[in-house]
């Protein structure tokens, strides 16, 4: 073999031995979680939890004195509970945590080895909800960013090193009316009329939920908190607490939840009105009251029943 086939002979060999023994320092985040997810709203004090996940896919990562590894983790209309207590998981014993309540930043600092061969260590963050923002502002949530030592710089993959999930808070209420009849002759007794309030945003209401109806002479009615059902199907009268002695409003409020995309309903039987030998229209409307079950959206509170009555 000739000097020249056996230099290049070994110099492959060398190279082989130092790509087989070369370490790939490549740790890197993973599956950014909210939960739940919506959150809950901040209106009634909501909380909640954020998560993702640290990896390195080789060989261990020896803290270097002088050049750790950071993870940043940067909430926004979110905060930690507790600021550093809040933060726990299999990986957080790895790093020093600080929080900086200017910059609504945890950052975590190495303070050990993390494990290779593909090792998972979870972080997580109890949160409060800070702000409620509506489910067409995807505003709640966090980025957590990787920020590489010089000792993995050479083979760190700098796209693997931010994960972020971002969501909404509060549940949104609306309600309708209906009036049956909604034409009456004279004086009528037999009218009835259901009040359902739908939560339609996937989050359970918080807190009381209160409906109000200005008060008119001409219509009277007795509530029966008993009642479990009328002409539409059942109620849930029994769930709701009516209010008579405001002069202003009939008032009733209802302190259960209402879950995820349900329905509470109220009715009145034997309601009388009485046109007091007039002809015309007349509107009711029905309101819920704004920050009721703890929801962000007001604009869709109002249901106006328009009811006509004549005088015989």
């Amino acid at each position: 073999m000739s000097f020249n086939k056996i230099t290049s002979f070994f110099a492959c060999f060398i190279f082989v031995c130092v790509s087989i023994n070369a370490q790939l320092l490549e740790p890197f985040l993973s599956a950014p979680q909210l939960n739940p997810a919506p959150f809950t709203s901040a209106v009634a004090g909501g909380t909640g939890l954020i998560e993702f996940k640290l990896n390195q896919v080789d060989e261990d990562i020896i803290l270097t004195a002088g050049d750790p590894i950071f993870i940043s983790v940067q909430m926004q209309n979110i905060s930690p509970i507790n600021g550093t207590a809040a933060v726990a998981g299999s990986a957080s014993s790895l790093f020093n945590w600080t929080y900086d309540s200017g910059t609504n930043t945890l950052l975590g600092e190495q303070n050990n080895t993390i494990s290779g061969d593909l090792y998972s260590g979870g972080i997580t963050i109890d949160i409060n909800v800070d702000m409620d923002t509506e489910e067409q502002q995807i505003l709640n949530g966090f980025t957590a960013s990787l920020i590489q030592s010089s000792s993995i710089s050479a083979t760190n993959d700098l796209t693997n090193d931010i994960v972020s999930a971002y969501s909404w808070a509060g549940s949104d209420i609306t309600k309708s009316v209906t009036f049956l009849p909604s034409v009456v002759n004279g004086l009528n007794s037999s009218m009835y009329i259901q009040c359902r309030v739908i939560e339609q945003n996937n989050v359970p209401t918080e807190g009381p939920i209160t409906v109000i109806l200005p008060r008119d002479a001409r219509l009277t009615f007795a509530y029966d908190s008993n009642l479990t059902s009328d002409p539409l199907g059942t109620v849930d009268n029994q769930d709701w607490t009516y209010d008579g002695t405001n002069t202003s409003f009939h008032i009733w409020t209802l302190n259960t939840s209402i879950a995820a995309d349900g329905i509470s309903k109220f009715s009145m039987l034997d309601v009388s009105y009485d046109p007091q030998e007039t002809s015309g229209v007349v509107p009711y409307t029905f309101s819920i009251l704004a920050g009721s079950g703890s929801e962000n959206n007001f604009s869709n509170n109002i249901d106006v029943e328009t009811l006509s009555y004549f005088s015989n």
